[in-house]
């Protein structure tokens, strides 16, 4: 038994650590350039330097550095949320977990809170 758990586990596909590199390149790539670009005025045609719209694409370019986090972070949090990942468990397939939880409530002095199926 220890020695199935020490084993490693096999990759789900061998080119997963090589994609999975590359994509954190490629992300710290982007950023970077992100980043120069709110830090120059390189891409900036004269025109607009020293005006409003210098100030607005630098601050399009800083929500677009700030966009993919917040999603990660927005998604992430949905699927924590409690009405997304409920699971139902049938009274007859776990009367063991059931029963602990009955255990549990009586201890408390609590009734158990059941969700109708």
């Amino acid at each position: 038994m220890a020695d199935r758990v020490a084993r490693k586990l096999p990759l789900r596909h061998p080119a997963e650590n090589p994609t999975f590199i590359l994509m954190v390149v490629l992300n710290f790539a982007i950023l970077g350039v992100l980043i120069d670009f709110l830090t120059s005025t390189a891409l900036i045609p004269p025109a607009l330097r020293g005006t409003n719209w210098e100030t607005t694409w630098r601050a399009v370019a800083g929500a677009i550095i700030l966009v993919a986090p917040a999603i990660l972070v927005v998604r992430q949090v949905q699927r924590a949320s409690i009405r997304g990942t409920a699971v139902r468990l049938s009274r007859t397939q776990f009367p063991d977990l059931y029963a602990s939880v009955d255990d549990f409530a009586a201890t408390l002095g609590v009734k158990p809170c059941r969700i109708s199926q």
